[in-house]
C-alpha cells in the first residue's frame, strides 16, 4: 500500500510570518505557492492557526486554508505547512506550541523571531507610563507604528494620513527627548530563543532559523543596528543546535529593492509587500536546498 502520510513544515513567528492585512499573504504563503506551481498541482497546502492565549491547545482556530489539502499523486507524500505565527506577539507565546510540535512531529521547523522584540520605542511604551498627555487610545506598545498602507478611498485616505502624520511626529519626538528601549533585551531573547531551540530539537529533523530582514531607519530610528546584533544571535543558537540558518539581509536589502521593478517593503519600512514576500520564500528555498 502506497504511504499518504503528508510531510509537515511549521513556521513560527510574528506578523512578518502571519502576514498583514485581510489577505495575509506572507513569505509562507508564497513559499507554499512556489512548490505548488514546481509541482504543477497543489500537494503544498497551508493551515493556519493562531494563539489564542496559553491554554493554546483548548483555543485553537483553524483559518485561511490556502491550499487544497489532499494527498499526493505523485511519488512523495503531500507537504502540509502550518503557519502557527501571530502578530503583536513575542517569543514567549511560542512556548504554548510544543505540545502540538511534539505530537506532530513535523520534518522541519523554521523560527523567525526578534523582530518584534528588537524594535526601538520611547521607553514609555515598553514601561507603560506614559505622560498624561497622550491619549488613553494612543497608548498600545504599537499604537505610534507607522501605517504598512493607507485606503484606496479618498477619504478614508485623507484621514489615515493625517491622524498617522499626528502619531508619527510624536513617536519621532519621543524617540529623540525620551530614553528608548525595545521589548526584550538582546539578552533575555538570546535565553529564550536558545530555550525554545532545545526543546524544539527534539520535536523535528530539521530546525530552520530564519535571520531578520532589514528594517528602515528612517521609519523606526535605532533599530537596524539593533537588527544586525540580533541576527548575530540568532546565527550563534543556530551554530549551537546544529540548526540551518538563513540570512535574509542580502535578499532583502536596500540594494535589493532598489534594483527591484517593485517595492520589497510597505511604508513603513517593515513588513514585506507581496513582492518582498516572494524574495523571502525563494531564499528561504535555495537557503534549505529546495524540498530535500
Amino acid at each position: 500500500m502506497s504511504d499518504f502520510r503528508a510531510r509537515n513544515w511549521v513556521f513560527l513567528g510574528d506578523s512578518i510570518t502571519e502576514g498583514v492585512g485581510s489577505s495575509r499573504f506572507s513569505y509562507v504563503s508564497e513559499l507554499a505557492s512556489m512548490i505548488n506551481d514546481r509541482a504543477g498541482k497543489n500537494d503544498a497546502a497551508v493551515f493556519r492557526l493562531r494563539w489564542q492565549s496559553p491554554d493554546v491547545l483548548g483555543r485553537q482556530v483553524m483559518f485561511n486554508c490556502l491550499a487544497n489539502c489532499s494527498v499526493s499523486t505523485g511519488d512523495a507524500p503531500g507537504l502540509w505547512i502550518w503557519n502557527l505565527a501571530s502578530e503583536g506577539q513575542v517569543i514567549d507565546t511560542d512556548f504554548a506550541w510544543l505540545p502540538l510540535l511534539a505530537n506532530l512531529r513535523p520534518e522541519k521547523i523554521f523560527i523567525m523571531r526578534g523582530a518584534l522584540e528588537s524594535i526601538m520605542r520611547p521607553e514609555c511604551y515598553v514601561s507603560q507610563q506614559h505622560p498624561f498627555w497622550i491619549p488613553r487610545e494612543w497608548r498600545g506598545y504599537a499604537a505610534l507604528d507607522p501605517r504598512c498602507y493607507f485606503s484606496d478611498t479618498w477619504w478614508r485616505r485623507a484621514k489615515q494620513r493625517l491622524v498617522d502624520g499626528i502619531k508619527q511626529k510624536l513617536r519621532h519626538h519621543l524617540l529623540r527627548t525620551r530614553p528608548v528601549r525595545s521589548l526584550m533585551a538582546p539578552d533575555v531573547f538570546q535565553a529564550k530563543l536558545d530555550q525554545f531551540c532545545a526543546a524544539a530539537s527534539q520535536c523535528t529533523s530539521q530546525l530552520v532559523l530564519l535571520g531578520l530582514v532589514p528594517v528602515s531607519d528612517e521609519t523606526f530610528p535605532g533599530s537596524r543596528s539593533r537588527f544586525e546584533m540580533i541576527d548575530q544571535i540568532i546565527s550563534q543558537v543556530a551554530r549551537k543546535y546544529h540548526a540551518s540558518f538563513v540570512d535574509m539581509k542580502q535578499a532583502m536589502s536596500r540594494q535589493t529593492m532598489q534594483d527591484s521593478s517593485e517595492k520589497l517593503f510597505y511604508l513603513d519600512g517593515f513588513h514585506p509587500t507581496l513582492t518582498g514576500a516572494r524574495q523571502m520564500a525563494q531564499n528561504i528555498l535555495n537557503g534549505i536546498g529546495g524540498l530535500s
